[in-house]
């Protein structure tokens, strides 16, 4: 016996799969976790998709049918008159009355609640503790989650409700499924045309080398023109956290520059990319290390000197597993969010660290971290952005000219058989200075509490290098004085190893960190190269 019932359900198009069920139940009047949807009335084919799915993702359009199945309906149907009754002995109501209360006790069993300050997630995740609740009770149920920052940061576990509903940005794989769809039908599916071209494969210079006309300045079409640049802010972002996994690192880099305000320092993050479970899509970039590059630094700047070691200590990262992931720079500027000085920085940094995106645009992870002075008695704090990838672009074709004033960036003239293109700032129109504003995206950031041994690099007490005071010999002998020589785990530390790149060959400090990495025995050349090191015995030149 089956009850059929016809409805319409509205929705936007970025609703998720999981919205739309409980739209559907709510509408029935039934409870979400016994619902089932099916694709075809006879219910065979069963619509099982993950509750993020966007319906844009999974094919579900307007005018989608969808074929309701409570499982937890019982229909009584009316017995026919010419059926007889049949008489119930009273062991088999036993058994019937045993069977119900075992099912009972079971369903009791699943909708037990974690106990508070269990779970470490938000209300609309699951973790092993939450695994047999359903997710209406998971809402209903009020979580104290602990976050793995510092006082000042902010990350999507303790962020206010209006703040998570209210996200500016997606990923950057649903922006592009978006802008396929409005190309939908218009050229093949391996085409792209201006709708659907990522933003760093835009070109804002004039395409050499047409064939449909003339070479400029005599032959011009839309074909090799640059597109006119419509400023606009990138709905986006290709990491949504920077997670510092060691605080020793950036507390060693603010104290020393907390010594003197008056000199500005830059460094680069060391780390690698990851999953970001908070967000939909998320990526997360973590810091391990951060290395300080030789400079001189000033008040209103830094200065990038020769660095002989740079290719070694990428090598040594590379050992560690570990990539450059960001830079951080200070500044004692308290009018702007980041100067035209700094976001040109920024894009091309971002662009001379892109890499290469499964749609063949190559995008930039590349983030950067500004510390600043927050308070007259010296606090100082941390901010963690991108440039957008039209900045990236704009910057890259050499769209601006010299830097003039530090709020704007003014168009560059062109020079003869070139073309500028025109810049469209929002109601304002064509402007020949760009303001800033819509060429920052903002991340969040922020320390782990508790490791929990997810980190790579195990100590952090070894001097930094390229400061005031050189490292020297005695401080290596200082470090294996407080830790064991022969145990590997002891060079897992950034900058010891970067001081090992006197004493020890190549080869020698790759065989050394790839035994420190996999808990294997120190090699004993590195130890015979070592000891005759620090006993002015042997000199090896690298």
């Amino acid at each position: 016996y089956r009850r059929q019932r016809q409805m319409c359900i509205r929705d936007s198009s970025g609703a998720t799969f999981g919205k739309l069920c409980i739209k559907i139940a709510e509408h029935l009047k039934l409870d979400p976790g016994t619902l089932q949807l099916y694709k075809d009335p006879k219910f065979t084919t069963k619509a099982s998709y993950p509750s993020s799915s966007f319906l844009s993702k999974i094919s579900v359009t307007d005018g989608a049918l969808f074929y309701v199945k409570n499982a937890d309906a019982k229909i009584q149907v009316p017995p026919k008159e010419e059926e007889k009754k049949t008489e119930v002995k009273p062991k088999e109501v036993k058994k019937e009355v045993k069977k119900e209360e075992k099912k009972m006790d079971k369903k009791e069993q699943k909708k037990e609640l974690p106990p508070k300050k269990v779970c470490a997630h938000g209300p609309n995740a699951k973790c092993l503790n939450c695994a047999g609740v359903t997710d209406d009770e998971i809402r209903e149920h009020v979580y104290e989650p602990k976050c793995d920052h510092p006082a000042g940061g902010m990350c999507p576990k303790c962020m206010n409700k209006e703040i998570i509903k209210d996200a500016k940005h997606e990923s950057f794989d649903h922006f592009l499924h978006e802008m396929k769809l409005k190309c939908k039908d218009l050229h093949p599916p391996d085409a792209k045309c201006h709708n659907c071209l990522p933003p760093t494969q835009v070109l804002y210079k004039l395409k050499p080398g047409c064939k449909e006309h003339a070479p400029f300045p005599a032959g011009l079409c839309t074909k090799c023109m640059p597109p006119t640049a419509n400023l606009a802010r990138q709905s986006y972002r290709h990491v949504d956290y920077v997670q510092f996994m060691n605080p020793e690192e950036i507390q060693s880099f603010m104290s020393y520059w907390s010594n003197d305000f008056a000199i500005q320092h830059i460094a680069y993050l060391y780390g690698y990319y990851c999953k970001d479970p908070n967000y939909n899509e998320g990526v997360r970039a973590v810091v391990e290390a951060i290395y300080e590059p030789p400079q001189k630094g000033e008040m209103n700047g830094v200065f990038e000197l020769d660095d002989k070691k740079e290719a070694l200590v990428d090598a040594i990262a590379d050992d560690l597993r570990l990539r450059r992931v960001g830079w951080i720079f200070t500044t004692i500027d308290p009018d702007l969010y980041l100067t035209s000085s700094e976001v040109d920085k920024m894009a091309k940094l971002q662009h001379k660290y892109c890499v290469e995106h499964p749609c063949g645009a190559n995008v930039s992870m590349f983030v950067t971290i500004k510390a600043k002075v927050i308070s007259e008695k010296g606090e100082t704090g941390l901010e963690a952005a991108m440039v957008s990838d039209q900045c990236q672009a704009m910057v890259r074709d050499g769209v601006f000219g010299d830097i003039k004033d530090k709020s704007s960036f003014a168009l560059r003239t062109p020079k003869s058989g070139e073309v500028v293109p025109a810049v469209i700032y929002g109601k304002t129109g064509q402007v020949t200075d760009v303001p800033l504003d819509y060429f920052v995206v903002n991340l969040s950031h922020g320390s782990p509490i508790d490791k929990q041994g997810h980190n790579i690099l195990q100590y952090f007490d070894f001097p930094r290098e390229n400061r005031r005071v050189p490292i020297k010999k005695e401080d290596i002998k200082a470090y294996f004085q407080k830790h064991d020589k022969k145990e590997s785990k002891s060079y897992l530390n950034f900058h010891l190893l970067v001081a090992l790149t006197e004493p020890l060959s190549r080869a020698a400090l790759h065989n050394l960190i790839s035994a420190a990495i996999d808990n294997k025995p120190v090699p004993s050349d590195a130890i015979t190269m070592l000891n005759g090191y620090l006993s002015h015995q042997l000199k090896v030149s690298i």
